[in-house]
């Protein structure tokens, strides 16, 4: 845990900086529980120095309370919490509204598991995931003190670009991400749906996950079209054109580019971030055209691989060295 968190939060800034040296620049960001951090940091929110702090002192603490569990399921919140009551799992609640019809539990392992088989007996879709950890649950209580005095020294700012929140009941909220808020991210529930929900009523369309292992194919729930970014094993070719082969329209009107500039079309979720994009008029906006991204040379792609690596050793070394020895 006190790994990971921080590798996929370089791999999302990373991400978002080398989107943007291609033109690719975000117009709005949605973070996805740990992935608010990395959102925060693409929206100006938070400096990079203070978004490793954050992610580096949540992921410590974290190693304290493992023990719990946590399962998908295809089902709403509200059918959810009603099987909870009726199964009488008092250590279980709802902890990430993902979608209209996709909920994430969290808590105790045994009722957890009880729920799932239950609703495979049902015919309903649902899969424990494999984490140890039962976040946004009181599982949490123990360490939210500790956390906010870690994260007190934190220096927030008003976010340059959209800032759509998963924590407040207004997405559109712009509370300052401090320390208050960062405990609040990690006990609270994640009310991913209303953001995402929010973000397309303001008029994004094309949602880009941000994250090294994006497929989605996994998220049948998702309220708009999803392009992965970065699939690992994956030839250099097939990562250019996978990864922003059709940011110049909405892939479910299914357009062809237009020599116009579109509308925001790109956005981003990790376990974290979300992120919505312009694509502003360049005079190389042409090789990132869907046809052309997926026939792109293997020179153009090895410029791309080399950028990404720079990226994460800028991140990675830079950045998370200088909060590792201030950690709890």
């Amino acid at each position: 845990m006190d790994r990971i968190q921080p590798t996929l939060f370089a791999v999302q800034v990373a991400l978002a900086a080398l989107w943007r040296s291609w033109g690719v620049h975000p117009a709005a960001v949605i973070g996805h529980s740990m992935g608010e951090v990395a959102a925060a940091v693409v929206a100006g929110a938070l400096s990079p120095a203070d978004g490793a702090a954050v992610i580096c002192r949540r992921s410590a603490l974290l190693r304290q309370v493992t023990g719990g569990a946590m399962a998908s399921v295809l089902l709403s919140a509200a059918d959810v919490e009603a099987d909870i009551a009726a199964a009488g799992a008092d250590r279980v609640s709802a902890a990430v509204m993902t979608a209209e019809a996709s909920t994430v539990i969290s808590g105790d392992p045994d009722q957890i598991a009880a729920l799932v088989e239950n609703w495979h007996a049902r015919e309903v879709a649902a899969a424990l995931v494999e984490i140890d950890v039962a976040s946004h649950s009181p599982y949490m209580d123990p360490i939210l003190d500790r956390l906010r005095g870690a994260l007190a020294g934190l220096d927030p700012s008003g976010p340059e670009i959209a800032f759509y929140s998963t924590v407040t009941s207004d997405p559109h909220d712009q509370r300052a991400l401090d320390a208050g808020y960062g405990v609040d991210n990690l006990r609270q529930v994640v009310r991913f749906s209303g953001a995402t929900g929010a973000a397309l009523e303001d008029g994004h369309q094309l949602f880009n996950e941000c994250t090294a292992h994006a497929d989605p194919r996994a998220h049948p729930a998702r309220p708009a079209p999803a392009m992965p970014p970065v699939t690992l094993g994956r030839s250099r070719a097939a990562v250019c054109g996978r990864c922003l082969g059709g940011v110049f329209a909405p892939a479910a009107q299914r357009q062809r580019p237009t020599r116009q500039r579109p509308r925001d079309t790109v956005a981003s979720r990790t376990p974290a971030a979300w992120a919505t994009a312009r694509i502003p008029p360049r005079p190389n906006t042409r090789a990132l055209a869907p046809s052309s991204s997926r026939r792109c040379r293997s020179s153009r792609c090895g410029k791309i691989a080399s950028s990404f690596a720079a990226s994460i050793a800028t991140v990675s070394a830079d950045t998370l060295n200088q909060t590792i020895d201030r950690e709890p």
